[in-house]
C-alpha cells in the first residue's frame, strides 16, 4: 500500500518473501529509495497514472533487473482517500508455459506447412505429363517453403560428365552466363552428386568453390544442393540460392525430400517415353508412385498423429492457463492434421487403384451393396436416407473395388443432399454386351458446366467448409470403372439431383 507520495504504508508477508525486504526496512520510505531499479520503468509510469485518474489499472510486464528478473502480473486500485492498493504475483513460470506452447504451435504449422508443401507437389507427378512442367512445379514449391530466391533443376548427362539444365529461375537477378553452356560437375555441385546427399555453404562468395563460377553468373551468397536419387544414384541436381537467412540441416532434409519428388517425377517421365518399348519400365514407375504413397501414409501420417496428441495433450493440461484464443488455435491446428490426414489415406487409396492390378472373379453385387449400406449406416441413419434398388447382377470384377465404387458414389449423393428427405435410386439395365447402372439422388445437384472435370483428381466444387472432402472420391470412381473396362458419367443440374452412371461389361 502507497501514499500519494509513493511512500509504504502497508507491506504483507507475501511481499516480503517475493521481493526479499523486511517490511521494517520498507515501511514510511519513499519507493524508489528502497527499490530504485524500479524508478522509470513501467511500474513507475502506471502507479503514478493510477493516483492520477483516480482508476484501476491492470498490466503485465517483465522485469529485467536482478534481483528483481521475473514476469509480472500487477493490479493497482486506488483508495478512497488517498493512495493505491498494489497486488502482483510473479507469472514467470507460466509464461515459460505459454513460450513452450506457441514454440510447439510453430514447430507444428511449420511441418504442417512442409507436409502441404510436399503434398501439392506430389499433385503435380500426376498432373503434368511433361517433366519440366512437374520438375518446376516441385522446385517452386521448395524453393518458397525454405525462402529461397533463386535455383534451378538440372539432369545429369548420360556420360556422367556434365549436367543438361531442364530450367532455370534467376530470381530476378541479372546472369549473363549462357544457359547452353556445359555446367561440369564440381566444387559443391560435384559434392551433392558424390555424396548422394544435400550439401549447403552460407558463405559461397568467399569459398573455394567460387572459383568455378563462370564470368557474369549473377551474385551467389548461400546455395543448397539436393541431388535427385534413382536406385541409390544421383541422376540430377535441385539447386537453390541466397535465401536471406543461413540454410540449415532442416533446409537441406527439406530440400532432399523435395528432390525424392522430383526424381519420382523424373522417373515416371522417362517410363512414359519407353511405354511402348518397355511395359516392365511402366510397372516399375507405378511400383516407385506406390511405394512413395505408402511412406507417405506412414512417415507423414505418424507426425500428424504426434501434432494432434501433443496439441490435444497441451489442451487438457494447460487449458485453465490459455486464453481463448489459444485454445482455437490449438483447434485449428488439429483440424488442419485431421484434413491431411484424409487426404493422404485418398492419395494411397488413389495410387493403390491406379497402380494394382486386383484378381477379378464372380461378384455378387447384391452382397456388395449390402456390405456398402453397412459401411454407411451411420450417415444413412442421421439423415433419414431412403434407399431403393433394382435386382443387381453378378458381374466379373474385384469385390473391394466394387465396394470403394458404389461406396464413393452412394456417399457423395448423402454428403450433397438438399433440404429434402434424401432419396437414392440404384437402377441396372441390361444391354448388349454390358449392363448399365444408375445411381439418382435428389440432392443439391451440379452445373453442367462443371461435369466434365468432376472426375479430374483434386477437383472440387466446393469448399473445405461447406462439404468435408478431398476431391479423390469420384477419381477414384473413374479408376474402377476403366479397370473393369467400363465408362462413367454424369447427368445434373443444380437444385434438382444427380444420377451417376457407369457401366461395367457383362460377360
Amino acid at each position: 500500500m502507497l501514499d500519494n507520495n509513493l511512500v509504504f504504508e502497508y507491506f504483507n508477508r507475501a511481499a516480503e518473501d517475493m521481493l526479499g525486504r523486511k517490511r521494517e526496512e520498507v515501511l514510511g520510505k519513499y519507493i524508489f529509495d528502497v527499490f530504485p531499479e524500479v524508478k522509470g520503468s513501467i511500474f513507475q509510469k502506471k502507479y503514478q497514472e493510477a493516483l492520477k485518474e483516480k482508476k484501476e489499472i491492470q498490466f503485465e510486464t517483465y522485469f529485467p533487473e536482478k534481483p528483481y528478473e521475473n514476469w509480472y502480473n500487477v493490479r493497482v486500485y486506488p483508495k478512497k482517500k488517498n493512495g493505491i492498493l498494489v497486488f502482483f504475483q510473479i507469472t514467470t513460470k507460466q509464461k515459460n508455459e505459454e513460450e513452450k506452447f506457441i514454440n510447439a504451435l510453430e514447430e507444428s504449422k511449420k511441418l504442417q506447412n512442409k507436409l502441404t508443401a510436399l503434398l501439392e507437389s506430389s499433385k503435380s507427378i500426376l498432373k503434368y505429363k511433361e517433366l519440366e512442367d512437374s520438375a518446376k512445379a516441385i522446385f517452386e514449391s521448395c524453393k518458397d517453403l525454405i525462402g529461397a530466391q533463386s535455383g534451378y533443376v538440372a539432369l545429369l548427362s548420360e556420360d556422367g560428365s556434365e549436367n543438361e539444365v531442364l530450367f532455370l529461375d534467376s530470381g530476378g537477378l541479372t546472369c549473363n552466363v549462357d544457359p547452353e553452356l556445359p555446367m561440369p560437375i564440381r566444387g559443391l555441385r560435384g559434392e551433392a552428386y558424390s555424396k548422394a546427399d544435400a550439401v549447403y555453404d552460407n558463405d559461397f562468395s568467399n569459398s573455394e568453390y567460387i572459383k568455378y563460377m563462370p564470368p557474369g553468373h549473377s551474385p551467389l551468397e548461400k546455395v543448397l544442393f539436393a541431388p535427385l536419387i534413382i536406385d541409390g544414384k544421383a541422376v540430377g541436381i535441385m539447386g537453390i540460392a541466397n535465401k536471406e537467412s543461413d540454410f540449415t540441416d532442416d533446409d537441406a532434409q527439406t530440400a532432399s525430400e523435395f528432390g525424392e519428388l522430383a526424381a519420382i517425377a523424373l522417373m515416371n517421365s522417362q517410363t512414359l517415353e519407353k511405354l511402348e518399348k518397355s511395359l516392365e519400365e511402366v510397372e516399375r514407375s507405378n511400383a516407385e508412385l506406390e511405394q512413395f504413397a505408402y511412406v507417405t501414409s506412414h512417415d507423414l501420417r505418424e507426425p500428424l498423429r504426434m501434432i494432434s496428441s501433443f496439441l490435444q495433450l497441451l489442451e487438457r493440461r494447460y487449458a485453465d492457463k490459455l486464453d481463448e484464443d489459444a485454445n482455437d488455435f490449438i483447434g485449428f491446428a488439429v483440424d488442419g492434421a485431421k484434413r491431411l490426414d484424409d487426404l493422404i489415406n485418398d492419395l494411397l487409396i488413389y495410387s493403390q487403384v491406379n497402380s494394382k492390378r486386383r484378381e477379378f472373379s464372380s461378384v455378387k453385387l447384391e452382397g456388395i451393396l449390402e456390405e456398402t449400406l453397412t459401411n454407411l449406416k451411420v450417415a444413412i441413419d442421421e439423415n433419414n436416407v431412403v434407399i431403393t434398388h433394382d435386382p443387381l447382377p453378378i458381374i466379373y470384377g474385384n469385390d473391394q473395388s466394387m465396394i470403394q465404387l458404389f461406396q464413393n458414389l452412394i456417399g457423395n449423393a448423402i454428403k450433397y443432399r438438399s433440404d429434402e428427405t434424401p432419396k437414392i435410386e440404384i437402377s441396372v439395365k441390361k444391354e448388349d454386351k454390358q449392363y448399365l447402372f444408375s445411381i439418382k439422388d435428389n440432392g443439391i445437384g451440379i452445373d453442367p458446366k462443371h461435369l466434365e472435370r468432376i472426375f479430374t483428381i483434386f477437383q472440387r466444387l466446393h469448399s473445405d467448409r461447406e462439404y468435408e472432402g478431398t476431391g479423390i472420391g469420384l477419381a477414384i470412381a473413374q479408376k474402377i470403372v476403366i479397370q473393369h473396362g467400363g465408362q462413367i458419367w454424369a447427368e445434373s443440374e443444380l437444385g434438382k439431383g444427380s444420377t451417376f452412371y457407369f457401366t461395367i461389361p457383362n460377360q
